[in-house]
């Protein structure tokens, strides 16, 4: 097993956007479990607009959409040039990277059980497939033991952390891995260790 280190996304919305879409379920007598709540977060995430299918995606991105559009008329009647677009979406970009580093392997993506983690476990499963496990994977020491229960199995893993834990294992030297990407941030240079 050859492993990929990364940072969850660093989402401070996500709270408020599960929220959102449990009340809107909610108001319209649905009520949805974790499960479906994260589909609908990462559906708004890397969806394209026109394939959203669930009512409360497309509600959430109308209010998105109008408020992006009333930030723009008032910025450009002060005279500024209004709403710059970010025309890349990095959780795709990464999930493009992860793809070239992992090629055909089989791939598992291990996660914890915090809502930033599981996010971003899963919007890069939808991208990229793989099998989804979750697991006590907080601390450092906690991936360094999981990495060396499944060493010597076939394929690829990717593990998704929080940065303290990422930089203690990737500054240190501490576990071999293929790659680490810092979500959001740089890429960390890939590199192989022999030993564990």
């Amino acid at each position: 097993m050859e492993y990929i280190l990364m940072r969850h996304a660093n989402d401070s919305g996500l709270n408020r956007t599960y929220q959102e879409i449990k009340e809107l379920a909610r108001n319209n007598d649905l009520t949805l479990g974790h499960e479906d709540i994260l589909e609908r977060m990462v559906s708004l995430a890397i969806d394209p607009s026109d394939n959203y299918v669930h009512d409360e995606v497309i509600e959430i991105n109308r209010q998105r959409e109008d408020k992006i559009r009333q930030y723009d008329e008032e910025a450009r009647k002060s005279g500024h040039p209004g709403v710059i677009r970010r025309t890349s979406n990095p959780i795709i970009e990464t999930a493009k990277k992860i793809n070239q580093v992992v090629s055909d392997r089989p791939l598992i993506i291990a996660y914890n059980e915090i809502l930033r983690t599981e996010f971003t476990a899963r919007a890069i499963h939808k991208i990229i497939g793989g099998n989804l496990v979750s697991g006590k994977l907080y601390e450092a020491y906690e991936v360094r033991d999981w990495m060396k229960e499944h060493f010597g199995e076939d394929g690829a893993s990717i593990i998704v952390t929080h940065e303290p834990a990422l930089a203690r294992l990737v500054h240190r030297d501490v576990v071999p891995f293929l790659a680490a990407f810092n979500f959001g941030r740089n890429i960390y240079a890939s590199r192989r260790m022999q030993r564990i």
